[in-house]
């Protein structure tokens, strides 16, 4: 069915926002509605199916939509119309999530009661976010080269300069070794070689292809309901589209046994270890509190006995990916600590496995979590990542406040059950050559 009506899919309260949630099978709106806020933000996101063949294109379309369009077309001119709008701010993003890739806009604008002069604020800056979404600057059916080259630089630039930061170049790898195989294992913007094939047609063509299959999620946030936007978002959606299939959670398979890779490079002054854990549990609530006890926070026991007491690494700490049903550590540490460091980290884990640890250590973890929960309703767009995650997991949609709840009633028993549910799969470790390893 196309867009022949919306109707309200959920109603729900959240400490001071109202929220409604509309779709139809190809688009769904949301609204967040807070006195607190005083600007309106809109955020329009296309999902489909991450693919190697179409990643890269689709990767710098998606840096350009928010720089310039057809009626602005150089980034001075798009400047000075935003800034005309009361310094309103439009900006595009590619990124993905699990197995499905995305390109978005999000603009925000003050409140138009806050205009001098009555301007209409809101939707001139609306207007001007559809033309870049609906009519980029192009020539000859292709982006136009000036802006595209820019995009192009500074994407080759951003790969390059990604090698400097190293933590995250040993995330990055560990990731790519742990789903080898996996569709997941694209990172963003992947090889250099890549991104010097993607043309100014190519990407052009690609992004088209998204217009017309995409899922579709559109995100408002203001002091008050605007029914308005609802019926434009209607309007100008209502073209032939087809809907695919989106993944948000993929879990990765485990290997037979753990993959131990090192790599050496020149002038690394720090080695970096990754631990990457499997599970399939999907106690999430659990999960939660589980990464937070272990090494997600600063009472952790990675933090506190690792990193504090044994002086094993620099840092220390774990994260939870939900959508592959990893648990991954990264550390910095000297390269003759890295073994210890590794045993160590294990041995904390069978420690929570076996059930010890306090109970105030999983009071200090559901805290720390419930204050990050509460910290989400501060910001338009924490609210809008916080509901889009929500939705696109498919499943029941809570508040920041009702996940709170949901974590207060996480036991010891599910927790020492999600723990031992998971199993090492890769250890990769970055560190110096020999030559530059100090006598």
């Amino acid at each position: 069915a196309r867009l022949a009506h919306i109707q309200s899919q959920q109603y729900a309260d959240c400490t001071g926002q109202r929220l409604r949630f509309f779709s139809t099978s190809a688009i769904g709106f949301s609204e967040i509605i807070s006195p607190i806020f005083k600007t309106n933000s809109v955020r329009i996101q296309f999902n489909f199916p991450l693919s190697p063949e179409t990643y890269h294109d689709n990767s710098v379309a998606g840096s350009i939509l928010g720089c310039c369009n057809s009626k602005y077309p150089t980034i001075a001119e798009f400047s000075k119309k935003l800034n005309t709008l009361y310094g309103a701010g439009i900006y595009s993003e590619s990124g993905r999530n699990v197995d499905t890739q995305y390109i978005c806009t999000y603009m925000n604008t003050i409140d138009d009661k806050f205009a001098l002069e009555g301007e209409k604020l809101f939707d001139d800056t609306l207007d001007v976010n559809f033309d870049c979404i609906f009519s980029p600057e192009t020539e000859n059916g292709e982006f136009e080269n000036s802006i595209f080259s820019f995009k192009k630089k500074d994407a080759v630039d951003s790969l390059e300069a990604e090698i400097n930061d190293k933590r995250n170049y040993a995330l990055i790898k560990a990731s790519q070794i742990a789903y080898r195989g996996e569709i997941s294992h694209l990172k963003e913007y992947s090889e250099k070689e890549g991104i010097e094939k993607v043309t100014p047609e190519s990407a052009y063509k690609k992004y088209q292809d998204v217009l017309k299959n995409s899922q579709i999620e559109v995100f408002y946030v203001g002091a008050e309901p605007n029914p308005e936007l609802k019926e434009k978002i209607k309007s100008v959606f209502s073209y032939e589209r087809n809907v695919p299939v989106c993944n948000y959670r993929s879990f990765s398979p485990l290997k037979p046994e753990p993959e131990y890779v090192t790599e050496r490079m020149k002038n690394v002054l720090q080695s970096k270890m990754v631990m990457v854990f499997k599970s399939e549990n999907t106690d999430f609530f659990a999960m939660y509190v589980l990464n937070a006890i272990f090494g997600g926070s600063t009472t952790s026991k990675l933090f506190s006995n690792v990193r504090e007491k044994m002086s094993l690494c620099y840092y220390c700490a774990s994260r939870y990916n939900q959508g592959k049903g990893s648990l991954i550590v990264d550390s910095g540490i000297e390269e003759q600590n890295i073994e210890k460091a590794e045993t160590e980290i294990l041995r904390q884990f069978e420690n929570i496995k076996n059930g010890d640890f306090t109970d105030d250590e999983i009071n200090s973890a559901v805290l720390f979590l419930v204050n990050a929960y509460n910290s989400i309703t501060d910001s338009a767009g924490s609210l809008i990542a916080w509901y889009l995650k929500q939705i696109t997991d498919g499943g029941e949609i809570l508040s920041p406040a009702e996940t709170a709840e949901r974590i207060k009633a996480v036991t010891r028993e599910r927790i020492i059950e999600v723990a031992k549910s998971f199993t090492l799969d890769t250890v990769y470790v970055l560190t110096a050559e020999k030559e530059d390893i100090p006598a």
